[in-house]
């Protein structure tokens, strides 16, 4: 019965044993996936076909990569939530848990995450109801996300106990790169690089043109292409040149026209571990360009990789980590992070709060 079912599977895949067929050929383990499947099916137990294919695919990458049905998403689940209106008006950011589970990575301070009970280091388990592990992460991360005051039952664990908790959401329309003039200083907060244009980078520093120093936020992490990340550095860092390498070692080398208005003057760059990818790229090209700028903060998260993705013929997507950028002539920091000129060590969830004493630290510093 067993060969019977198995070479079914292999049937049902369109793909025979011994039948010389690239795919078995090149990937043995197919096979292996078609007999698993077959004999599940036919004792009647359910199979996920989005969620193998996902496992599959993502079993041998890293956590920026995986697989999508649709080929809707061009971004990974965590970071589709974290940079949402109700994840940034509430409060918090979340990662996938060693178990599977929803955690906290940050929260902070007297926003609705925090007012509800939530702290940094919970893993959520259910929402609504929903188990996250059983279900999986990538299905359920989403529950978090809501309109304004409504609200979810969350099932927390901190501390090995369980705890019931009712979050009530916050909601608001997230911009990516905001910028005010404080008592003479410009500050320039970047949420996600992915929403910021040539434009928006222009329009800021035109009106803080007159700023007697200027406070890059790049405290978050930037998944983004190399392409807008060199138009950024048109800005930001213009002449720097960004190096990218390939998986299979192929460099490149892009550099865009200087721009007008481009940053001048004194420069603080507030990092912290959240600081990645175009981050990173930013405040080291920054830094190169002009010696004078001063790092505050805590060292950065060291991940200097790039993502691409790829529409498939079956009409899914598959997005994978493609390679490293950093900034051509300095040593790279892919690994290791940045390390701040003046380190500030705080609490993540105290960012924008009061208590946030890097931005103080940076705002001394330009005075």
């Amino acid at each position: 019965m067993v060969g019977t079912v198995a070479g079914a599977g292999l049937m049902y895949a369109g793909l025979t044993y011994g039948g010389g067929n690239d795919g078995f050929d090149s990937y043995p383990e197919l096979a292996k996936a078609a007999e698993a499947r077959m004999i599940l099916e036919e004792a009647g137990v359910g199979f996920d076909s989005k969620k193998a294919i996902d496992g599959y695919v993502k079993g041998g990458l890293d956590s920026f990569s995986g697989y999508t049905a649709s080929g809707a998403e061009d971004f990974s689940v965590d970071e589709y939530v974290n940079n949402s209106g109700t994840a940034v008006a509430s409060g918090f950011r979340i990662k996938k848990a060693e178990d599977g589970g929803i955690l906290l990575r940050s929260v902070e301070e007297n926003k609705a995450a925090y007012v509800s009970g939530l702290r940094e280091g919970d893993e959520i388990v259910s929402v609504n109801g929903t188990d996250i592990i059983s279900t999986g992460y990538d299905d359920t991360a989403s529950l978090l996300l809501g309109k304004q005051d409504t609200v979810c039952e969350l099932v927390v664990v901190r501390e090995g106990e369980k705890h019931n908790i009712s979050f009530k959401r916050d909601n608001a329309p997230v911009t990516d790169l905001t910028w005010e003039n404080l008592n003479g200083i410009g500050f320039i907060k970047f949420r996600y690089a992915g929403g910021i244009t040539e434009e928006m980078i222009s329009e800021a520093l035109s009106e803080l043109k007159d700023a007697k120093g200027y406070i890059l936020d790049l405290r978050s992490d930037q998944p983004e292409d190399p392409e807008v990340c060199a138009s950024i550095l048109r800005f930001l860092a213009p002449g720097q040149q960004l190096l990218c390498v390939s998986n299979n070692g192929d460099m490149d080398f892009l550099s865009k026209e200087p721009a007008d208005p481009a940053l001048k003057g004194n420069v603080v760059l507030m990092i912290n571990r959240n600081t990645s990818r175009c981050s990173e790229v930013i405040t080291a090209a920054v830094k190169n360009i002009n010696p004078d700028a001063v790092i505050v903060g805590e060292r950065s998260s060291g991940e200097a990789s790039y993502q691409k993705s790829v529409d498939l013929p079956s009409g899914g997507q598959v997005y994978y980590t493609a390679g490293t950028f950093h900034i051509e002539g300095i040593e790279d920091w892919n690994g290791k992070g940045i390390q701040p000129d003046k380190e500030v060590l705080m609490d993540p969830a105290k960012i924008g709060t009061d208590d946030d004493i890097q931005i103080k630290e940076a705002i001394e510093i330009l005075d």
